[in-house]
């Protein structure tokens, strides 16, 4: 029954995303990861091994799976609920900590599930997608919370986080893909980022909502001095370090990918450099989109952010089914180019006769209902042919030999 309903869920159920010829890749599927991170390796491991030992056998890896994504949606309606959809709205100090509460719990969620999929021999291709489908999530959820919670009013400070902090997710994916393991530094995001962005709350729940909210004038090149958000300057502050460090995750990425023998096939290397700038490409378009646009961004940003957030998605789960079917990587860009097709015909209207096709904020709307559409068919179907290749089910645990996940 639940196959059946997530089928008929949308547009893309009836179009395979595995290959054919693929289906015993998906069957033999291991996930493979090296995490050497500090927080994991003395905090986050030695917790969810011992708290797995407390989970029955009975219980589905991926129930643990989804409750660490209720963690983090929750965190999102709770802001939104309470201090609206902007990113200027003052939330409550003692809200804010309860977030920091719910991000170590859904981190700790996060690594449960995998642990647990290798004590009762239930990991399989479909979990790892799940599992990696939902993370993806929550890197843009992280950075929708910290600009919450210090009121960064400042699109292009919180268009800079979702850079770093998708673009470290995506790269992280893309050398899974090429290499076939997943390689996590001393200092990550899922593990220290994570750790990061719960210090980050709790500071800001220290300082208060008008501390946050006092500007401090830093000088900028031939433009004098500008006004920015005290709290803006300490969020910038205390990333250098994950900036560091994504940017050598990256160079080590596209050494490992370039290098690979996936790319000694037939068109690869344009493939590849497409995967390389999708991320850029992204983040850029929107950006110039805002600065070419005569709207005032406070009130329609928010849409900006969610529309960016759901074309990342859809990408991400593209490279993730194929990493776990071993196919070719053909980018789904279908989605992407027709909303960036439209805000560009909107903006060279608005630019040559003065008057925009249709108006800022229904474009928005439109572009988030197609984009988020798009994405939660796209991911409901994947589960959906994974689980009939695979005969399994989403929420119930199926006996057999154990094995990696």
């Amino acid at each position: 029954m639940l196959r059946s309903l997530l089928l008929l869920s949308g547009i893309h159920g009836r179009t395979p995303h595995v290959e054919r010829g693929h289906e015993d890749k998906i069957a033999g599927h291991k996930y493979k990861c090296i995490n050497k991170s500090i927080y994991y390796a003395y905090v986050q491991g030695p917790l969810c091994d011992w708290a797995v030992e407390y989970l029955p056998q009975s219980l589905s890896p991926n129930v643990i799976t989804l409750l660490s994504g209720v963690c983090y949606a929750a965190s999102c309606v709770a802001f939104c609920g309470f201090a609206g959809f902007d990113f200027h709205t003052c939330v409550p100090a003692w809200l804010i900590y309860c977030v920091a509460v719910l991000i170590q719990l859904g981190l700790t969620l996060d690594n449960m599930d995998g642990k647990h999929a290798r004590r009762t021999g239930n990991g399989s291709a479909m979990g790892m997608f799940l599992d990696h489908g939902l993370d993806a999530l929550t890197s843009v959820t992280i950075v929708f919370l910290i600009g919450k919670a210090y009121c960064i009013s400042n699109s292009a400070v919180i268009m800079g986080l979702f850079t770093l902090i998708v673009g470290g997710f995506w790269y992280m994916s893309l050398e899974s893909y090429y290499t076939g393991c997943m390689n996590f530094g001393k200092f990550t995001g899922p593990d220290e980022g994570q750790l990061l962005a719960s210090f980050f709350c709790v500071f800001a729940g220290i300082l208060g909502c008008e501390f946050c909210k006092l500007s401090v004038n830093i000088p900028c090149f031939r433009m004098g001095y500008v006004p920015l958000q005290l709290s803006t300057v300490i969020v910038c502050v205390l990333l250098v370090v994950k900036i560091s460090e994504t940017a050598l995750h990256w160079q080590d990425a596209l050494g490992s990918a370039w290098g690979s023998a996936h790319l000694q096939r037939r068109f690869c290397r344009a493939f590849f450099v497409i995967q390389v700038a999708f991320i850029p490409l992204l983040v850029g378009v929107w950006t110039v989109y805002i600065l070419s646009s005569q709207e005032a961004w406070g009130p329609l940003f928010p849409l900006v952010y969610t529309a960016a957030s759901a074309q990342f998605l859809q990408s991400i789960h593209s490279l993730l089914i194929c990493d776990a079917a071993a196919a070719e990587f053909q980018p789904i860009f279908r989605n992407q180019v027709a909303s960036w097709a439209l805000i560009s015909a909107n903006t060279a209207a608005l630019r040559l006769t003065g008057g925009a096709l249709v108006s800022e904020l229904g474009t928005l709307v439109i572009i988030n209902l197609v984009s988020w559409s798009s994405v939660i068919c796209q991911f409901c179907s994947i589960i959906a042919e994974l689980m009939t290749i695979l005969d399994v089910n989403l929420i119930s645990v199926k006996h057999q030999t154990k094995r990696d996940s």
